[in-house]
């Protein structure tokens, strides 16, 4: 995605939900929490190429991420995430992979279930 600097976790949901095609999200959705890790060689570097290495917003984006991971002090996390760029990629497979569960359904494609608050950007404690 040339030219694409996305500043957060949502943005680049979008953009991947967008590329990916309905064997590449069946099969993520088809893989476990804890077999995450196996896809850091090929789904990870994805998301590293695409997102991460060339994005003039690092720094918003790893603050987004950090958040997402539940930091307790996300502005200090951001030094580890730019100079660790594989916490971008374990924050954002998670990430993508949990808004496949809750959207994508593989049995019907067509009709991808609603996205959740936190990519519409409604309010997220209404939807705990």
């Amino acid at each position: 995605m040339e030219n694409f600097h996305p500043r957060t976790v949502e943005e680049v949901i979008r953009a991947i939900d967008s590329e990916l095609s309905y064997e590449d999200k069946t099969a993520l959705f088809n893989t476990p929490l804890e077999k995450l890790n196996n896809l850091h060689m090929s789904f990870g570097m994805y998301i590293r190429n695409s997102f991460v290495y060339n994005n003039d917003n690092k720094a918003e984006l790893a603050l987004s991420c950090a958040k997402e991971a539940g930091a307790e002090n996300p502005q200090a996390a951001v030094e580890t995430y730019l100079t660790m760029v594989d916490c971008f990629s374990s924050v954002l497979t998670s990430a993508y992979w949990k808004h496949l569960l809750m959207t994508f359904d593989p049995e019907n494609p067509d009709h991808p279930l609603p996205l959740p608050s936190s990519i519409t950007g409604e309010n997220r404690a209404t939807n705990v």
